[in-house]
């Protein structure tokens, strides 16, 4: 046992070691057996130590040769690691966002996978709805498929800590809201039952806001704070990095939905106005189309109870993910895009790594023929090539590292760019890390080891022989290297090019509306403890105060801003009845896209009135209820232009009021750049008061914002303001998808051109040192200088003419696939499709420009070759 023992921990040792002191040491180990003493077992020991020892001493031996090898040409290792690097940091950059977006759990949330979202619909206006809070309780109370069933609404609330009030995303949740996602405080305790019940006004901060606006402070619990001028206590902290169900979208404060009447929403006693959200968890032994039959019966008998209040009430069922449904594909599509994109940047950083792996195994054949003959073993040269390409693929993955690192950093100002709350953790965590460096290492491992493999058909007077053979067959296998590069560079290059000019397109999309010179500011007279009485003068005096200040044009309201993101996410139809216009089938009414604004809103946005007139402030509740609708309306239901004197009913609950049309405004975008003109309502806000308003105001003046809040404070000091910004950031928000995509792609593509564009001058590079004693002889015989560098500007070219016909093939493919992406763009965008082919042909031919040229000035002696 002790000699198979022995012979078994002498395989461990490195093979030179056993070979220089293998006999010597199975000598000392057999006189150790004939004495039967304990040494034989100490010296088996000691053999594990040294095999251990020994490899550590040839690793770190091969680690250093291949530094030093490294180091010797920096120009090989600074164009490896700079390919690998920028190609795996773009993708652990998308990987990251796809990581933070779908792949991570919502923190402080227990079985996530048996929760699912309520959402209801209504059947009869084809729209999102949300439940009542007496719906959603009868709901709770006859579900037998739902362990339980919890509601909550988002919105935004004014938070007074100390000084100034300030704007806070706040959320009412019903009291098992917490114990139904399975959370647990982290100091003090969270919304309990018993609070709703007793209406005792009580709040729950999120960790991020404890940190951030009480800096960690210890003795939070049992505070007061006034939230929208109400005083409520601190009864506990949530749990680390939980900010509600929605990812991105963060709440900071939870209250008791019985004291939901501070942010203006119904009563919970009123059926027919629907504010709660509603999230469920399933019964163990119950699936997701079980519970949806169930709750889809339990709607069904609302809707037979209350016909009026709850017509055509149906509810979906899905399951949690973070995202709201509607969101999530497309979402899911952009990301996987993008990182489709940075993964095919990596594939054109590989190929280059492969043209200069295989250019340094060509010129390295010689040496390795004569190390093979000199007795160096395939597993030495195996191990060192093995070191160099690990010591390459450690420092591009650190490399990428740092440059995802820095592309993640910009992720919260894009995302602020859309909304202020908006927020993603968005970091390089285990997953990313281990993906990024997995991707390095695999790609410097398999290109620059694979070569190596092919070491034992070495033989040095066969590669002494046939080198002028063996360096053509290295050249054929350079130009098919090429040629895949450039494959993969055009699909990137042209996907860039798509996006660009898509964002071309859409930017000179005509919105119908200014947005120049003009601003906008979210006013909620609630936040500042206003009921609806008080909160629709005050808007008034704000609108006609700043239309009388110096320095703006116009003033006013609006509860629908055009393109904002409220706009674009959530339908706001009305329900109309057009005389001589019977409904689609199923339906008692038109449902018709709507907004209130006040007078001087087509004046601030410069919509033009085509016919009629606009508002006045003479249209007030004691005068006719009057209507402007858009010029799409007006072709579709009156085409002979004789909308103006119409009327229409709109219809609310069981009640309805006759509108008559004074005006036909021109058609603007209001919830889609690039949708075609849908038709529009607008309703007086003097006829249809509302309490929360946007106030947009025209201004030439640069400090237009800065005056806006001095106007607004003046008069309602308490009042506090979430954004004050220009009406054009609107424009930039809707087009904020296609800008992100066209960066990053227009980044990845240039990148990917710089690493073609080296890629060529080395596969140039080489071919031309390969080559140099057949050019030679070509010369000697007679080849005149233009004939050399027609020769080899034809065969370098050759290869990327191909790879431009397989790039372009493939990537119309994509595009084709892709192409509700293209705004505007037909999939096959000539411009795009014969500009990117013609800018990689010039860069190809830049690249083998310079070694061609010394190709030229070849000796014509062979002999000096």
């Amino acid at each position: 046992m002790r000699n198979g023992l022995f012979g078994w921990l002498m395989k461990l040792l490195p093979r030179e070691f056993r070979e220089e002191f293998g006999e010597e040491m199975e000598m000392v180990h057999s006189q150790q057996e004939k004495r039967a003493t304990n040494r034989s077992w100490r010296s088996l020991a000691d053999m594990l130590r040294l095999a251990l020892a020994e490899h550590c001493n040839g690793l770190a031996m091969d680690f250093k040769l291949a530094a030093r090898r490294l180091a010797s040409r920096p120009f090989f290792t600074l164009a490896a690691v700079l390919s690998l690097a920028l190609g795996t940091g773009a993708s652990i950059a998308v990987f990251s966002l796809l990581e933070a977006a779908f792949w991570r759990p919502l923190p402080g949330v227990q079985q996530m996978n048996r929760l699912v979202n309520v959402k209801a619909k209504s059947t009869a206006k084809e729209t999102f709805e949300l439940l009542s809070y007496p719906n959603f309780a009868d709901l709770r109370r006859d579900s037998r498929s739902l362990q339980d069933l919890a509601g909550f609404h988002g919105l935004f609330l004014s938070l007074r800590l100390e000084g100034e009030p300030e704007i806070v995303p706040a959320q009412f949740v019903t009291g098992n809201y917490f114990s139904l996602l399975g959370s647990r405080p982290l100091r003090g305790r969270l919304i309990m039952a018993q609070d709703q019940e007793d209406q005792t006004p009580v709040a729950v901060l999120s960790h991020h806001l404890w940190q951030t606006r009480l800096g960690g402070s210890q003795d939070v619990l049992g505070r007061r704070i006034l939230l929208n001028g109400q005083p409520f206590t601190v009864v506990g902290i949530a749990p680390p990095g939980f900010r509600g169900t929605f990812v991105g979208f963060n709440f900071d404060v939870f209250l008791p939905a019985s004291h939901s009447a501070i942010a203006g929403l119904p009563p919970l006693n009123q059926r027919g106005r629907g504010w709660v959200e509603t999230i469920g968890r399933l019964q163990d032994d119950v699936s997701l189309a079980q519970a949806q039959q169930e709750l889809q019966s339990l709607a069904e008998g609302l809707s037979e109870r209350f016909p009026v209040l709850n017509e055509g009430l149906a509810i979906e069922l899905s399951a949690v993910t973070g995202h709201d449904d509607d969101l999530r594909g497309g979402l899911a599509l952009f990301l996987s895009l993008l990182l489709g994109v940075g993964l095919m940047v990596l594939a054109v950083a590989c190929a280059n790594l492969s043209n200069v792996y295989l250019a340094r195994l060509l010129q390295r054949r010689p040496e390795l023929a004569l190390r093979l003959a000199l007795g160096a073993r395939r597993t030495r040269l195996l191990r060192l090539q093995c070191s160099e390409a690990l010591l390459l693929g450690l420092s591009a993955a650190g490399l990428g590292a740092l440059a995802a690192q820095l592309a993640l950093a910009q992720v919260p100002s894009a995302l602020s760019t859309i909304d202020p709350s908006l927020s993603l953790d968005a970091r390089l965590g285990f997953p990313t890390l281990a993906f990024g460096s997995g991707l390095a290492l695999l790609a410097s491992l398999a290109l620059g080891v694979l070569p190596t493999l092919r070491a034992d058909r070495f033989r040095l007077a066969e590669t002494l022989r046939d080198a002028d053979q063996r360096s053509a067959a290295g050249s054929r296998l350079h130009r098919l290297s090429v040629g895949l590069q450039v494959a993969l560079s055009l699909v990137v290059l042209i996907s860039a090019g798509l996006f660009f000019r898509t964002l071309q397109k859409a930017s000179a999309i005509d919105p119908g509306f200014a947005t120049q010179g003009v601003i906008e500011a979210g006013l909620n007279p609630a936040l500042a403890g206003l009921e609806d009485d008080r909160a629709v003068p005050l808007l008034t005096r704000i609108r006609q105060e700043v239309g009388r200040q110096p320095g703006f044009r116009s003033a006013a309201l609006t509860n629908r801003v055009p393109l904002g993101l409220g706009a674009r996410i959530f339908a706001n139809p009305a329900r109309i009845i057009i005389e001589g216009h019977p409904p689609p089938a199923e339906r008692e009414d038109w449902p018709i896209e709507h907004s209130v604004v006040s007078e001087d809103y087509f004046a601030t946005l410069d919509i033009p009135i085509v016919q009629g007139r606009a508002f006045r402030e003479s249209d007030d509740l004691g005068s006719q209820p009057v209507a402007v609708v858009s010029r799409a309306l007006s072709q579709r239901f009156w085409p002979q232009g004789d909308a103006l004197g119409r009327s229409l009913r709109l219809v609310r609950g069981e009640d309805s009021q006759r509108l008559t049309i004074i005006g036909v405004a021109a058609d603007a975008k209001v919830r889609s750049l690039d949708a075609a003109p849908a038709p529009y309502l607008y309703l007086p806000f003097s006829q249809h008061p509302r309490a929360r308003m946007t106030l947009l105001a025209a201004s030439t003046s640069a400090d237009a914002g800065q005056s806006l809040k001095d106007i607004i404070h003046s008069l309602a000091p308490n009042l506090p303001l979430r954004e004050v910004v220009p009406l054009s950031r609107q424009l930039n928000r809707a087009l904020l998808p296609q800008r992100i995509a066209g960066s990053v792609a227009g980044a990845l593509g240039l990148l990917g051109l710089f690493l073609v564009a080296v890629g060529l001058y080395g596969a140039a590079a080489q071919s031309v040192t390969a080559r140099r004693r057949e050019l030679a002889i070509r010369a000697s015989l007679g080849a005149r200088p233009h004939d050399i560098f027609a020769l080899i500007v034809r065969q370098s070219l050759w290869a990327v003419l191909v790879g431009l016909a397989l790039g372009s093939a493939a990537a119309a493919a994509l595009s084709h696939t892709l192409r509700g992406f293209w705004t505007g763009l037909s999939p096959t965008d000539p411009l795009t499709f014969l500009t990117v082919p013609i800018l990689l042909l010039a860069a190809a031919l830049a690249s083998t420009l310079l070694p061609t040229l010394q190709a030229v000035r070849t000796s014509p002696h062979p002999n000096q070759a």
